[in-house]
């Protein structure tokens, strides 16, 4: 079994105030907090951090050895004005090449890493749900299998970063892609999933962009 330190996957959404301080402040001093409370933790790191092109949220992936030691780090450093103007919403996360060697079968000595391949490239942020209405479960492992080797393939070439939220039917990616078109056909074209079960395989995107 995978023995990666915890990951979670953190979406903060801001909502400004008059009164209070401006989405810029909120935006900046919960990444801060979130700097801060992970430094403080048994192996805690922020692994990555996109704010949302255009709108007031913040995308993180955070490791953690201890889940309440982490979730008690976070309570000590809260953003500014944390309560009704910042929310947040927490998922577990299991490295998506764990999940294709031990549930799928995927043959394969991969691990993810932080870094991005060289080339110029927007982000995005892309979630996929899966059903499977019609079919039994083995039959969708067998098309999800072929879409694991297509995704592993990408990641090593560093342009995608992918987890499955744990317990559920969804995958969450970070991707970097040189133009629009490229994602498009990716997941249109070139993908199993879709090209099989396209009715069943629903997605999100959003373009990202990476927040220091």
């Amino acid at each position: 079994m995978s023995s990666t330190t915890p990951q979670y996957w953190l979406e903060y959404t801001f909502t400004a105030s008059e009164q209070g301080p401006g989405l810029n402040d909120l935006v900046r001093g919960t990444a801060d907090a979130l700097t801060k409370a992970t430094s403080t933790v048994d192996n805690g790191k922020v692994l990555f951090l996109f704010k949302v092109l255009a709108e007031p949220k913040l995308i993180a992936v955070v490791q953690a050895n201890d889940a309440a030691e982490l979730d008690a780090a976070l309570t000590a450093n809260p953003a500014p004005c944390f309560g009704q103007l910042v929310q947040v919403q927490c998922l577990p996360l299991r490295p998506y090449e764990a999940f294709a060697k031990e549930v799928l079968g995927v043959e394969t000595s991969f691990q993810q890493t932080e870094e991005w391949a060289s080339p110029p490239g927007q982000f995005y942020c892309v979630t996929v749900d899966v059903e499977y209405t019609g079919m039994t479960q083995e039959e969708l492992y067998q098309i999800w299998k072929q879409e694991a080797m297509a995704a592993l393939g990408v990641m090593e070439q560093g342009g995608a970063k992918l987890w499955k939220v744990v317990t559920e039917r969804k995958v969450l990616l970070l991707l970097k892609m040189p133009t629009p078109d490229v994602l498009d056909n990716t997941f249109m074209m070139g993908l199993p999933l879709f090209k099989q079960m396209g009715n069943q395989t629903h997605t999100a995107c959003k373009p990202i962009v990476p927040f220091k």
